[in-house]
């Protein structure tokens, strides 16, 4: 898998999420997702423990710090089977 960074949204905090098909970012291991605190670093508080199967290629911030995800990952599958590539993380 290519690494490239497919999405940037910037949270109501000054946070700035960054959403893409990486395995590692500045040499940390982040699947998929980041979040770079609002003095450029990496907030090592944002981590997903188990990462994403796959890239993110669309985010989108909400309020109460929320974001909603989009890409080819699965990281839930409905009963039936069906992967869905739409989540929210809180944050």
């Amino acid at each position: 898998m290519g690494q490239g960074i497919f999405s940037l949204n910037a949270g109501g905090d000054e946070r700035i999420y960054l959403g893409g098909s990486f395995t590692n970012i500045g040499g940390l291991a982040r699947r998929g997702i980041v979040r770079l605190a609002p003095s450029g670093l990496i907030d090592n508080t944002f981590k997903m423990t188990n990462g994403l199967n796959g890239p993110v290629s669309a985010s989108y911030c909400k309020r109460m710090g929320k974001v909603l995800i989009g890409g080819g990952f699965q990281p839930y599958v409905f009963d039936d089977g069906t992967p869905k590539l739409v989540t929210r993380l809180a944050c």
